[in-house]
């Protein structure tokens, strides 16, 4: 499992392998997609309730 993470995070991100601190770069992409579908969440309540 664990692996198989890094092997993504390695492909997806190339600058989580030349990071020396690959957790906080993982962090940071965690919070951002948070953001995002806190964002979705709130147009789609919006949009659901305008309608």
């Amino acid at each position: 499992m664990e692996g198989i993470l890094n092997h993504e995070s390695t492909s997806l991100f190339p600058f989580v392998r030349s990071g020396s601190r690959p957790h906080e770069a993982l962090n940071k992409v965690l919070m951002a997609i948070n953001v995002l579908s806190t964002a979705i969440l709130q147009v789609v309540v919006v949009v659901g309730g305008g309608a």
